[in-house]
């Protein structure tokens, strides 16, 4: 049986069949470096249980904060970074920032501190909504500046 297809439906199933590549490549690439158990025990009061994120710019790790019972994720300022007044300081001022705008549009932010070897980190909302692209692709489109929060305020740049 041999199945006929139009031009615009082999495109989407070739996007489809790229788009599950990716994810199934994305998968093998966490398991491998991800599961380094690498991660510290504690920031503060939270209880670090898995890394989730790592980049140039900072580590991402989920924790649970014994007070209230509850997971978070808490954001870790790059070793690489730690030494520069400017980029601790905007670290800082980001998380303050997204804290006083609070939209539903943006990840919570609950808590700032300090690792034991010094470095600032944020504890915010653990989002468990799959990927940007995911999310984008679900709601119908990226969002404009219609959909920004806080948009009839001034921005500021720091």
């Amino acid at each position: 049986m041999s199945l006929s297809l139009t031009d615009t439906q082999r495109t989407e199933l070739e996007a489809a069949m790229a788009a599950e590549h990716r994810v199934r490549r994305w998968k093998r690439y966490r398991a491998i470096v991800l599961r380094d158990p690498s991660f510290p025990a504690r920031l503060g009061r939270y209880h670090v249980t898995a890394r989730i994120g790592l980049g140039g710019f900072a580590t991402v790790y989920s924790a649970l904060d014994p007070g209230l019972d509850a997971p978070v994720a808490s954001k870790v300022l790059a070793e690489n970074h730690a030494a520069d007044v400017e980029v601790r300081r905007r670290f800082v001022a980001e998380a303050r920032v997204a804290r006083r705008v609070g939209s539903e549009r943006l990840i919570g932010v609950f808590d700032i501190g300090e690792t034991d070897d010094g470095r600032p980190y944020v504890v915010m909302e653990l989002a468990d909504g799959g990927t940007l692209r995911s999310r984008i692709n679900r709601l119908g489109g990226p969002a404009g500046p219609d959909l920004l929060p806080g948009r009839d305020q001034p921005l500021v740049h720091g």
